[in-house]
This record gives C-alpha cells, structure tokens and sequence, in this order.
C-alpha cells in the first residue's frame, strides 16, 4: 500500500501562522507564536514580514544614531549612514529583509530613503535589500515629478532587481497627470523582467501602447480608484487593440472603465493567450465590445459586475449570454456575473417569464461548467416567482454535469425541493448551492420519508438558502421537521 503524504511539522507551523494572518488582529498572536517556540518562529515571522507598506521597519533594525539627515535631491532631505556597517547589524537586516514577499513604496515617504537604500547595496548581504520580493506597489501623487519618478526605477533595482509584479498607483485627484506617459513608455527599457503590471489611477489613464515592449507580461490590470463623482475615463481603441495584441498575456482586469467600442481588425490576434477577464463596474455595451474582440481558445474565467443601472435584460444582457455560449462554450469552466438595476420599481410578469425563459437559456452551452455565480437583481415587482420545474432542473443538470459549485440569487425565480434534488442528483461533482429561496411544500416532505438518500455513494453538499418557505396546508400530523427532512435527503449535508 503505497505510504500517504504528510506535512511535515515546519508545515503545519506555516499553514496555522498564515491562517491566523487572515484575522485583521493577527500582529499580537504571531508575534506571540514568533517568541514561543523554535518552530513557529521562522514561520510566524514569515507571515508578520511577508507584506510592509513601508520601508520604516527595515531601517528601524539600523541604530538610530547611524542615520542623519543631510543633504538630498532638490527639496528632498536625504537620509545617509554616517558610518560603515558591522557584520552583526547587517545579518540583522538581512535576517528580516529575506522574508518580504511585497511592498508598498510611496514617492514622498521613501525618495528620503533612497540614498540609505544605494549605500546597503554596497554591502553584499544587503545587495539586493529584499532579495525575494515578489511585488512592488508604487504610489505617487501630483507633486510627484516626472524626473523623480524616473531616478525612483534605479532605485526598485537597488530594492530587488528581479521582482516580477509592479503596480503603479496615482493618487492625484486635483489635476489630470498627462506628462507621465514619458515615465510610463520608459518602464519596458527599465524593468524589462516585468510579468505582472496594473495602473491604478485616479483621473487620467496614460496611452498602453508600451504594454507591447514588456516580453513576458502575463497580467494586467487597469483600473480607476476614485472617480469622484466624474464620468470614468476611456479605454480607448488604441490602447485596446495594444492588449489585445499581447502574446503572453493570461489575465486581464478592468476596474471602473468605460471601454468604447472599435472596428474589428482581420489581423488582430484578440487576447491569444488569455484565460481570465474581469471586469469591475463595467457597461453592457463595453463588456459585449471586449468579448467580440476575443479569440482565445483559453478562456476559463469570466467574472463581470456591472454597474447599477436601468436595463433591458433580453435587449442588454442576452446577447452578452449568447455570445459567451458560442465563442467559449469549449474552454469556459467559471462564469461570475452580477448585475443590478437602478431606476424605478415597475409590474410587468410578462417580462418575469420572459427572464426566465430565455435569459439564462444561452448558458446551457456551457458543458465545461464548473463554478457558475448569477446575482441577478431587477426591479421587477411581482408576485408572480415562477418554480422551476422538474423538467428545467433536468435540463440544467443534463448540460452542467462538471458543475461543482452553484449559486443563483434572482428575484423573478426559484427552487422547489424537487428541482432542488434533481440538479444535485444530475450533477455528479456538485458541493456548493446558494440560491434564494428553496420552495418545501407539505407533500414533498412526507415523499421523503420513503427516501433513504439522494446520494450514493453520499456525498458532502453545502446548502445557502436565503429564504426557506415551507407550505403548511399538508395535514398530515407525521410530517418531520425541515432540516430533518433536508439531512434524510443528503446525509452529507451543512446548511450555511
């Protein structure tokens, strides 16, 4: 019998420091855990250093009468050392430095640094000063310069010259920042090792044609902050056709853009590579714009969130459906999409059978299916909630068999017990149902009691139901109780 795998105890140390980690109050316990014992030391250690927003806790390891103000570039008061480094205070730099994964370098709080940062890399324990560090978040502002902002890229090499994500944030809310398209074309010839970019900005969104001079990038993100209370800047055709051109590029996200359509190009190659899209507070008209345009044979991922606003859901979101089910039928295996109409609250139950009929019809194509999220919001009112039926629960189970996780939030539509069991009956791989409102009538839990189990072999199922209704007109007085009624069903189960 072959012999079973098992962490080892420095992994188990590293998988509960990093669990504790996810609790916003987790300083106090893992520097506990880093004082307790010898093996959660080094791991709880990890997980304090793993993430600094600053370089202050670095050169706080430096004694305080080492480092003195004086001189600097222009207005900026540098810091220096005054004296050379002993083998003991730089161990202990490199000690910490090693475990920083990520950091945060904000212009006006660090370009002080920068000379300390170019003296440690004379010392060969300090050279580079994070030698792991994965990602680098930039953060300027509109009196940020252009020339400082350039001189700051030598100084990213000094910090690590191998780092692979970079993220570049503006926080100039007051004025638009047209001159940094200069500092942005210039980033390709600095920081050729780049794999990962996003450009969080503020107002203005520079030109992406230098994406194309970045070899191997395999990500980008563009988003907007804040808009505050402005139209959100374009994603214009230019810079749209640059991504879409990207070899290598296998992730995209959009935050907060409007992306404006552009004439298809025969020779464009349309995201070759791309395997996962998100889009954040997107338009309808946009989203359907980027999705046209693609041609990966990739595409796994699709995750959407529109923005609030009055919709036509068989005029507007449909097509989006439709052109999903025939472009990425044979790839796409997670398909997040939430939606929420602003406006007015209207009747209209004609629309109500229409949404249910024909919305959702296109995404039965998707046979590759295996995590599936709607959050459907309308401002339809009506007391009309169609149940799916049996024969619809078959139908979805018949072309989801991969689906392993389930969640459906509409207010025009919902599950009974029997189209509930059918789904998960049909569904061989399925682990996770949220929908809102499971619909239990009198005769359908006195039919269970004749059921042993849904589930065979059973099966562990988690079930998030927002609303659980049960008809009480059943006059049998043997009727069991719900959750009874539910674990008789699936033996397996936890209801969230």
């Amino acid at each position: 019998m072959p012999a079973q795998s098992a962490l080892c105890v420095t992994d188990i140390c590293r998988y509960i420091c990093f669990y504790v980690k996810k609790n916003r109050q987790y300083r106090k316990t893992l520097n506990s855990l880093a004082r307790c014992s010898r093996a959660f030391s080094d791991a709880a250690l990890d997980a304090l250093w793993e993430q600094i927003d600053s370089l202050e806790p670095l050169l706080k390891l430096i004694l305080s009468s080492t480092l003195e103000h004086g001189g600097g570039q222009s207005d900026y008061d540098a810091l220096v050392l005054t004296r050379q480094l002993q083998p003991a205070e730089l161990n202990r730099i490199s000690f910490y430095s090693r475990r920083v994964r990520a950091l945060t370098y904000d212009h006006h709080r660090h370009i002080p640094c920068n000379t300390v940062i170019g003296q440690l890399a004379n010392y060969p324990e300090t050279n580079p000063l994070l030698p792991r560090l994965k990602s680098l978040t930039y953060r300027h502002n509109s009196r940020s310069t252009v020339p400082h902002m350039i001189s700051n890229l030598d100084t990213f090499l000094a910090i690590c010259p191998s780092f692979q994500k970079l993220t570049v944030q503006d926080d100039s809310p007051h004025r638009t920042r047209r001159g940094d398209q200069a500092y942005f074309d210039i980033l390709p010839k600095k920081l050729p090792h780049v794999r990962d970019f996003g450009i969080i900005t503020d107002l203005h969104l520079p030109k992406l044609c230098f994406t194309a001079q970045f070899e191997h990038l395999r990500s980008l993100e563009i988003g907007v902050a804040n808009q505050y209370k402005r139209q959100a800047p374009c994603l214009e055709a230019d810079s749209l056709q640059t991504i879409a051109g990207l070899r290598n590029l296998e992730s995209l996200s959009i935050k907060t853009l409007r992306i404006l359509s552009w004439p298809p190009v025969p020779s464009l190659a349309g995201f070759p590579s791309l395997r996962g899209l998100r889009i954040v507070q997107g338009d309808h008209e946009g989203v359907y714009a980027l999705l046209s345009h693609m041609k990966s044979p990739f595409l796994v991922e699709i995750d959407v969130a529109l923005k609030p606003q009055q919709y036509d859901w068989i005029r507007d979101i449909a097509p989006c459906f439709t052109l999903i089910s025939t472009r990425f039928r044979t790839s796409l295996e997670s398909l997040t999409w939430r939606a929420e109409e602003a406006g007015d609250y209207r009747s209209d139950p004609q629309e109500v059978r229409e949404l249910k009929t024909h919305l959702l019809r296109p995404l039965l194509d998707l046979h590759r299916l295996k995590h599936l999220d709607l959050q459907i919001s309308t401002n339809l009112l009506t007391t009309e909630w169609l149940r799916y039926s049996l024969q619809e629960a078959e139908e979805m189970s018949r072309a989801w068999t991969n689906l392993e996780s389930f969640s459906f939030s509409a207010n025009f539509s919902f599950f009974s017990l029997a189209s509930l069991v059918s789904s998960v009956l049909g569904c061989r791989h399925l682990i996770y149902v949220e929908i809102p409102l499971l619909f239990i009538d009198g005769y359908e839990i006195e039919m269970t009691s004749g059921i042993s189990s849904v589930n065979d072999p059973p099966r562990f199922l988690e079930l998030k139901a927002r609303w659980v209704k049960a008809d009480s007109q059943s006059p049998s007085p043997h009727r069991q109780p719900l959750p009874a009624c539910l674990h008789q069903l699936f033996p397996r189960l936890h209801i969230l």
